[in-house]
């Protein structure tokens, strides 16, 4: 299997986690609160250019559990950039979990 394919299946796997294996279609809106209390991860607004966006739309800071993402990004790109993000956290969990365990 592909890098891409465990990316995708995990990301299958914890959408269906995260909307409780729902059939009913939900917003983005939703399953991003949804990823924030399954987290502890905290999402903020801040103003374009902040130092804490590091130049870019949103930015995943690790060590305070947080992702920031840009005010002036249009809402319907914000939900993309703060899913991506979220996408990094899982990443880093999943490389966390394999180094412990030797695989």
């Amino acid at each position: 299997m592909s890098i891409w394919s465990e990316v995708r299946q995990e990301a299958a796997q914890w959408h269906s986690q995260l909307t409780s294996d729902s059939t009913a279609l939900v917003s983005a809106q939703t399953l991003l609160d949804a990823a924030q209390a399954d987290t502890g991860i905290s999402v903020k607004k801040r103003p374009a250019g902040d130092a804490l966006l590091e130049g870019a739309e949103a930015v995943y800071n690790k060590t305070d559990r947080l992702i920031y993402y840009s005010s002036a990004t249009d809402p319907a790109m914000a939900v993309f950039h703060v899913a991506h993000e979220f996408a990094h956290h899982a990443s880093v969990v999943r490389l966390q979990s394999q180094l412990s365990s030797g695989t």
